[in-house]
């Protein structure tokens, strides 16, 4: 007897058998146990059998080869390649667990599936198993009479000859440990209150912070009693050796974003073992579904919820909006997770059998897919709707292709008018046409959007990826053209505007800025390096863009040269309170570089003609730089010094009065005419007293 090893539709009517040998008259091919009568039998010449039916393929239907006694499931994955299914399997319906007042309505996309089940749970772990209808644009759906708000469910699929279990990618939450999905009734919970924001009218008005929930509260000797928590990160009123910490930390900081590394499901951290295990959160599982193990009450699916929607409230009402960190450039091992259980090959972008991996991770989104791109807006807009999310950082940007990001913006922008959107727009080799990536090179195509300027990053502190490499702040004089232009939030000529450039010099990837500076200037005391610190942040954020600052970056917090934490654990990656008690003067510095910032609407400026017509640079002494801003009838002056051993002297034309200086603002006046800058360091002036 012949062993037939596989069988699959290479098109709706044409069927590839693998086999070492087959007898056509004892072929039977069946659909859901009928015969199905065939056209033409062949072999091929490098092996295995053709069969043309005469009936066309039709999805929702269970096909198998008969030979003999032995019965082989045919293969239909391939349709996810054909030409018109796009076209015909689509559904713009929401999916998911939807509750409405009595009823609970089960939708899923799974258009090869001829069979699907959801499976409910309550807390008594007694199961029910309900059969779903299926439609013919590939989605299958039951309507059950009752609010199952907090009931357990799965699906169970049959497709392929397999029968898979598998969670609900539109999930809301899960149960601990991600082993089942959970139904959500969004009308349980408490709906976003009143309150008032400072206005964001364009993008340069922001200062972003990057923190995670984790990293930010979980330092063990502080006062924070939910520690690594969405409880934790908003408890007010804590302390460490007496300075502000949490929540009342980003008060004093006076930033106006918080952005948050990711929130929502995730691998990498054990519910059981959450001490003991660190992810950073680039490893996603569920896009709707918050991750359990930043929640205070791990066992508890509900409760995270109204946790993290309380977290963004708080924040709202002490005037912060609150970014997340996304990732729709892949996900956790592909082949096991929902998305391919549910479709194979079609969330994931591929040629032939060949996966693109652009993303370094072998499992690149296949954003262009329709139902790709309705579950990544799906996803934002319900971020947005439910639990009032300001604004989105895109990890691996350049992967998403411009025709979604156009979409997210414009479905976004519908529901809030400053929501804001930037992300990682480097040119990374997925199976996409350049100009089809939403990279920095196709700026222009994306007004909406902000780039991470690693042109900026790298002539301020040197290059990241090259520990001893120097960037201009670094004593590097030869980058002063270079400077001049990342100054004024300049990419090349991608950038529309400076609205478009996150001038950013850390971040939670590779080595933090205290690191690099040690490694580059390697013969600087502690403090003398703590004073670079405190230059290439003064000029981080004062530069014309989107100031972004790292979490702990404004005090020279260090990994200890590592480069690449998301797994190494807590002491690599937490806000370690103890230098901020030894380091509160750089705390206030940096918030009165902010409050300068704000003050002064000429440092929100982002059209680059009116940059270039009020600003002025002049290299002064070999290591200093003069800026020079011309404001209707008056001149201020940003002074600094990047000289590691000598100081530089400056004589003005007038009078001068010092507004900030290497201690922060001043609380008095102050009147020179002439300036002795010491090493590194930074002075703010105005010639009208």
């Amino acid at each position: 007897m012949a062993k037939v090893v596989k069988i699959w539709a290479i098109s709706k009517y044409v069927l590839q058998i693998d086999a070492n040998e087959l007898v056509e008259e004892k072929i039977l091919i069946l659909k859901n146990g009928n015969v199905v009568p065939l056209n033409n039998f062949s072999k091929l010449d490098l092996g295995g059998f053709l069969i043309t039916l005469k009936e066309e393929i039709v999805l929702g239907n269970h096909y198998q080869l008969k030979y003999g006694d032995e019965m082989t499931d045919i293969d239909l994955t391939n349709f996810v390649d054909f030409e018109d299914f796009d076209q015909k399997y689509y559904s713009n319906e929401s999916l998911g667990a939807i509750v409405e007042n009595d009823n609970t309505t089960f939708r899923l996309f799974a258009p090869l599936a001829y069979e699907v089940k959801v499976f409910v749970g309550n807390n008594n772990d007694v199961w029910q198993e309900f059969l779903m209808k299926r439609h013919d644009n590939g989605t299958f759906e039951i309507n059950l009479n009752q609010n199952l708000h907090g009931y357990k469910y799965y699906y169970q699929i049959k497709q392929n000859g397999n029968k898979v279990k598998v969670n609900d990618p539109y999930c809301l939450s899960l149960t601990k440990s991600k082993e089942y999905s959970v139904v959500v009734d969004k009308s349980k919970f408490s709906q976003t209150p009143n309150y008032s924001l400072p206005p964001i009218d364009k993008y340069v008005d922001a200062i972003i912070y990057e923190t995670s929930v984790r990293d930010f509260t979980i330092y063990p000797d502080s006062e924070i009693e939910n520690k690594g928590t969405f409880s934790g990160f908003i408890e007010a009123n804590k302390r460490y050796l007496n300075q502000p910490i949490g929540l009342d930390y980003l008060l004093k900081l006076k930033v106006t974003h918080v952005q948050l590394l990711p929130v929502f499901s995730f691998y990498g951290v054990n519910d059981d073992n959450i001490l003991k295990t660190y992810n950073w959160g680039y490893n996603p599982l569920y896009y709707f579904a918050l991750e359990g193990s930043l929640s205070s009450k791990v066992d508890d699916s509900l409760y995270r919820i109204e946790e993290f929607k309380t977290l963004v409230n708080t924040l709202h009402n002490h005037g912060i909006r609150v970014n997340m960190d996304v990732v729709f450039n892949h996900v956790y091992e592909y082949s096991q997770s929902a998305y391919e259980l549910i479709l194979p090959r079609y969330y994931f972008r591929h040629h032939g059998e060949a996966m693109s991996n652009g993303s370094f991770c072998g499992d690149d989104l296949e954003t262009k897919r329709p139902m790709v791109r309705k579950l990544i807006v799906d996803a934002l807009k319900f971020f947005v709707e439910f639990y009032d999310i300001d604004g989105f950082r895109f990890d691996l940007m350049g992967i998403i292709d411009i025709e979604t990001c156009q979409q997210i913006y414009e479905e976004l922008s519908r529901i809030k008018k400053d929501i804001m959107l930037y992300g990682e727009g480097w040119n990374m080799p997925t199976f996409l046409l350049d100009e089809e990536k939403s990279i920095i090179a196709n700026a222009n195509k994306l007004p909406h959007y902000a780039f991470f300027n690693d042109f900026f990053r790298d002539v301020v502190k040197g290059n990241n990826f090259e520990r001893g490499n120097r960037g201009y702040v670094l004593g590097e004089n030869n980058l002063f053209e270079n400077f001049k232009l990342a100054f004024q939030g300049i990419y090349h000529h991608f950038f529309n505007d400076a609205n478009q450039s996150i001038n950013y010099i850390e971040c939670h990837d590779n080595m933090t800025l205290y690191d690099k500076i040690s490694c580059v200037l390697t013969n600087l005391s502690d403090s003398e390096v703590l004073k670079v610190v405190k230059l290439c942040n003064a000029i981080n954020v004062l530069s014309f863009g989107i100031p972004f600052l790292h979490m702990g970056q404004e005090i020279g917090l260090t990994k200890l040269k590592e480069d690449n934490t998301y797994n190494m654990g807590d002491k690599y990656n937490q806000f370690d309170f103890s230098l901020l008690a030894k380091r509160s003067s750089m705390l206030n510095y940096t918030a009165d570089l902010i409050q300068l910032r704000k003050t002064y609407s000429f440092f929100h400026l982002y059209n680059y003609k009116d940059i270039t017509n009020m600003v002025k640079f002049e290299n002064i002494s070999n290591m200093g730089n003069k800026i020079t801003y011309k404001v209707d009838d008056k001149e201020y002056s940003l002074i600094f010094n990047t000289s590691t051993e000598n100081n530089i002297y400056y004589n003005f034309n007038e009078t001068q009065r010092i507004i900030f200086n290497e201690a922060g603002l001043l609380k008095k006046p102050a009147y020179v005419q002439s300036l002795i800058l010491s090493p590194m360091s930074l002075v703010f002036v105005v010639n009208k007293l």
